[in-house]
């Protein structure tokens, strides 16, 4: 959801079958560095209510996970690593991210909450399909 001046003046929202609330909100952080990536005259702030996402960009999670080769402190592969170097690679300094509380009295992040219940029960009447190989396998990073 865009917003300018406290006025929405964008929304876009979307869903996916076999998915976790992490991807989508990795997706959502990506599409908003997309549209910042092409506004770097603005200041943008993107606001989220992931502790993952937020701690991840704070505290550079991520600069450890390249050095060990995309593995965790755990030594598991990170989870939705694609999306994390697509994100990190669109970073820029005119990007602040801050974190929200979620299910608060945030006009913007209940907004965002209503859009994404909206698209995933639109895409759950769509979901009639078998795994492919490939989904199973990211599926198994999804459910630790």
């Amino acid at each position: 959801m865009l917003s300018e001046n406290d006025h929405q003046t964008e929304t876009k929202s979307g869903a996916k079958a076999g998915t976790t609330n992490n991807e989508m909100e990795l997706t959502a952080v990506l599409n908003a560095l997309f549209w910042a990536n092409n506004h770097k005259e603005e200041a943008v702030v993107i606001y989220s209510d992931s502790a993952y996402i937020v701690n991840c960009i704070h505290d550079k999670w991520y600069k450890r996970w390249q050095y060990n080769g995309w593995l965790t402190e755990k030594k598991t592969p990170v989870c939705n690593k694609e999306l994390w170097k697509e994100i990190i690679a669109f970073l820029g300094e005119n990007v602040t991210i801050t974190k929200v509380k979620g299910h608060a009295d945030s006009v913007g992040n209940n907004a965002a909450d209503n859009l994404a219940v909206a698209a995933r029960l639109k895409k759950s009447d769509e979901m009639s399909h078998v795994l492919s190989e490939e989904e199973y396998k990211n599926s198994l990073c999804k459910k630790s």
